[in-house]
């Protein structure tokens, strides 16, 4: 291996490296942790648990804001035969 080779491959291992190190995700702070390992209930007041309220009823959008307005349509199968292989496409 020639010295422009392994130039290279140094470069792409600081690079994975600096990518894996800012991607990562951050770490909780260990006051809060602390906090919530101390919190004791009390065992003599029990709280009764609150009934769910009744919500309206939102219009679940699986698509997102951007491919809503694909879910409306006809949905067609275009078939696609050659000697090797058969596809078959939906149009949705």
């Amino acid at each position: 291996m020639d010295r422009n080779a392994t130039l290279g491959f140094v470069l792409i291992f600081m690079l994975l490296m600096l990518w894996m190190y800012m991607n990562s995700p951050k770490p909780a702070p260990v006051g809060e942790q602390a906090k919530q390992a101390v919190v004791k209930k009390d065992s003599v007041q029990v709280a009764q648990p609150k009934l769910p309220e009744a919500k309206e009823k939102k219009s679940q959008n699986d698509f997102g804001k951007f491919f809503a307005d694909r879910t409306k349509g006809v949905d067609r199968v275009v078939t696609i035969e050659t000697d090797l292989y058969t596809a078959e496409i939906g149009s949705k």
